[in-house]
């Protein structure tokens, strides 16, 4: 097999051919974005907003409005007349991805808003789009604004959560399509329109945004499948999977990680119920103090704690989120805790809402790492460092409620 491999990777001038249109340098590769919603919705955001110094002015934005006005000649001209030099660009604002205001055009008339949820791989949570669009409402009147809700996902499918109010769903292909050819209208040359360039083509390269078919490479691929398809199932079949490796690891170190944890709420943290991909952690030191916190359903976890940290193994990451899960014996104090972390904006009819939801250990990223689970327990730190504090502040938030509730 050695040979076969040899044969491939050194001899075989189609594998060379395909190699070297897939091994381009790209500065957003190197910083691990591929699959990364976070990076990629603040690279959009940045885009998207002309107040930013990337020298391409409104053509990020004016590419969106025209992606979300379809072929409805109405909404066309209505985006095409808008004035976007004046408009405010956001990232998590309301826990949305993108939030995009754009003032009246010459004072007068509605202002138009636009909620932008960027998807690559996750899934929707539960009522998310819904949820996105009654916090939109209750910020954003009628009377004075126009409310757009958009949906981006690389194949551009409708979401599922949207409720009674429509997502208008787009594919980052059109997306990045418009901005490219606003690019070349504009002869634009510059450093800005060359790493608009790279970014481009690393969302060609792994497949995220499709592009033409190439002849010679489709030819290069088939030719390389039919002399090799051996050599090929064997290293599929032999790929190194550092996250499966090091998530067995993590198990039988939750109390590592636990006290790792601890160091950064400043309380006493404890491993809670775990599942196959997903460990817990519940916050034990407030078991006295935020007695309420520990009135949740029984049927989620045994200390029917109503909000832990979760560590989640997905398909090419390790994610960590502060979760508040299904309502108890206390709802009351689960919906004023949302109330406290949805910055007064809490949504009705979530089974489990996320916070804070981050990668903290891309599949690229810990490939090459030597002590993996010192790494993973590391960015746990960081992460609990970045959030611990805030999520013990709510929950006390919450308690105090609840007390001058009585």
């Amino acid at each position: 097999m050695l040979q076969d491999i040899s044969d491939l990777i050194v001899d075989c001038d189609d594998f060379a051919t395909v190699a070297n249109r897939a091994q381009q340098f790209c500065p957003f590769e190197a910083i691990g974005m591929v699959r990364q919603e976070i990076r990629h919705s603040s690279f959009l955001c940045y885009l998207m907003d002309p107040s930013r110094p990337h020298g391409l002015g409104e053509i990020g934005l004016r590419a969106l409005l025209m992606a979300l006005a379809k072929d409805q000649p109405a909404e066309k001209l209505d985006f095409h007349f808008r004035e976007l030099a004046q408009a405010r660009v956001w990232r998590e604002r309301f826990h949305i991805d993108i939030l995009i205001e754009i003032p009246p055009s010459g004072g007068g008339g509605k202002g138009l808003v636009v909620a932008v949820e960027l998807k690559v791989d996750a899934a929707e949570r539960q009522d998310q789009l819904s949820d996105y669009t009654t916090r939109l409402a209750r910020h954003y009147s009628d009377r004075s604004w126009k409310r757009v809700h958009c949906f981006l996902t690389p194949d551009g499918r409708a979401g599922g959560t949207h409720g009674e109010i429509e997502w208008i769903n787009i594919s980052m292909g059109d997306l990045l399509a418009r901005i490219d050819a606003g690019i070349e209208r504009a002869g634009e040359t510059g450093e800005a329109s060359q790493l608009f360039k790279s970014y481009l083509n690393m969302m060609k390269r792994h497949n995220i945004v499709k592009e033409d078919s190439d002849p010679e490479l489709t030819r290069a691929v088939q030719e390389v499948w039919r002399k090799h398809k051996e050599t090929l199932d064997f290293l599929m079949e032999h790929r190194p999977d550092p996250l499966a490796e090091v998530w067995s690891e993590l198990g039988a170190r939750q109390e590592m990680v636990a006290e790792a944890l601890r160091k950064c709420a400043d309380i006493a943290v404890v491993p809670d119920d775990a599942g196959h991909r997903i460990y817990r952690f519940s916050f034990e030191g407030l078991r006295e103090d935020c007695p309420d916190l520990f009135r949740g359903s029984s049927r989620w976890l045994s200390s029917r704690a109503q909000c832990v940290f979760e560590v989640t193994l997905q398909q090419e990451a390790v994610v960590a989120s502060l979760v508040v899960g299904p309502a108890g014996e206390q709802p009351a104090f689960r919906e004023a805790l949302m109330a406290v972390l949805d910055e007064g904006q809490a949504a009705t009819g979530r089974t489990y809402a996320h916070y804070w939801t981050k990668t903290i250990a891309p599949w690229d990223e810990m490939l090459f790492v030597e002590d993996k689970l010192e790494a993973l327990i590391s960015a746990l730190s960081n992460y609990a460092g970045e959030r611990a504090k805030e999520a013990v502040a709510a929950i006390r938030s919450a308690q105090e409620q609840m007390v001058n509730a009585d």
